[in-house]
C-alpha cells in the first residue's frame, strides 16, 4: 500500500525511470510524487516499478545521497556470495531480506 514518505521507482516515460518520494494522493488512485530532481509529478499506480523496502518517511532531497550510498555498495561479489549461500541452504528470499543478508556482519 502506497503512503506518504515511501521511496519508489516509477516510469516517467518509456525510456526513463526515476526515483521519487510519495507526497499525497491525487484523486482516487493517482499519487503526487517528488522525483529526484525535485519536480512534483502525478503518477498512476501502473507507472510504479518498485517500492524501496524499508524506507519510510523519506524526503526527496535525500534521494541523491541514497543513490550514492547504494552505488558505493554495488559489488557483484556480494551478490554472488549471497546467491551461493542461499542456493546451498535451498532458501528463497525477498529483496529486503537479501539486502539485510548481504549487509550484515553475519554474512561475512
Amino acid at each position: 500500500m502506497l503512503q506518504k514518505g515511501l521511496m519508489l521507482e516509477f516510469k516517467k516515460d518509456p525510456k526513463r525511470v526515476l526515483l521519487a518520494v510519495a507526497q499525497k494522493r491525487d484523486g482516487k488512485k493517482n499519487w503526487m510524487v517528488s522525483d529526484q530532481n525535485g519536480a512534483m509529478t502525478s503518477i498512476k499506480p501502473q507507472q510504479i516499478t518498485f517500492i524501496v523496502p524499508g524506507v519510510e518517511n523519506f524526503d526527496h532531497t535525500e534521494i541523491s545521497d541514497f543513490v550514492q550510498r547504494a552505488q558505493s555498495n554495488l559489488d557483484p561479489m556480494f551478490l554472488e556470495f549471497a546467491w551461493i549461500e542461499l542456493l546451498e541452504k535451498n532458501k528463497s528470499v525477498r529483496v529486503v531480506k537479501l539486502a539485510e543478508f548481504i549487509l550484515t556482519d553475519d554474512f561475512w
